[in-house]
């Protein structure tokens, strides 16, 4: 009966150790998560992060000049406006991107907008959809595996410095 006695209590004794442990490191990782892990900030009165989503165009070869089409979709995304880059990948591993110019500034968030390659618009290109109000978080998602090539086929050279106005007018 004695045995028995000093088993159990060997046994539970055991038990409070490792159940202390787990509450110890459950606590620990809970207390002491990164920074990086945490979930991006939202707006006031939200919980949903918008997406705004690249659909048009997407891996292809555009021509200097000629009138390019962009589409894309806002998900739970309440400014009016977005801004439509043009980027440009500079590396890989870690990936790495550079701003080529700007193709509408506070465009209208319509989900269509227009791009006039340039002579000077060259490399991996990629469109990107990005956020205007600094009060919601957003992500972009442009598919970065396919990038766009921008030929000059001479067809459009002399009308190089109308490239700007075309946009401009194209993207009210």
């Amino acid at each position: 009966m004695t045995k028995s006695k000093s088993t159990k209590a060997f046994i539970r004794s055991r038990l409070t150790f490792v159940l202390s442990i787990v509450l110890l490191t459950v606590f620990t990782v809970v207390m002491f998560q990164p920074a990086d892990r945490a979930t991006a900030p939202v707006a006031e009165g939200s919980n949903k992060q918008a997406v705004l989503t690249l659909i048009r165009p997407m891996s292809q070869i555009a021509t200097v000049g000629q009138v390019q089409d962009i589409y894309w979709t806002a998900k739970d995304y309440s400014a009016d406006s977005v801004n439509i880059n043009l980027i440009r990948k500079v590396a890989t591993n870690p990936d790495r991107y550079e701003f080529v110019r700007s193709i509408a500034l506070g465009q209208s968030n319509t989900g269509r907008a227009t791009w006039v390659p340039r002579v000077s618009d060259t490399g991996d290109l990629l469109i990107e959809i990005a956020c205007v109000s600094s009060e919601q978080a957003c992500r972009t998602v442009t598919d970065t595996t396919r990038p766009m090539a921008v030929v000059d086929g001479g067809r459009f050279s002399n009308t190089a410095s109308s490239y700007e106005a075309l946009e401009g007018l194209f993207n009210r």
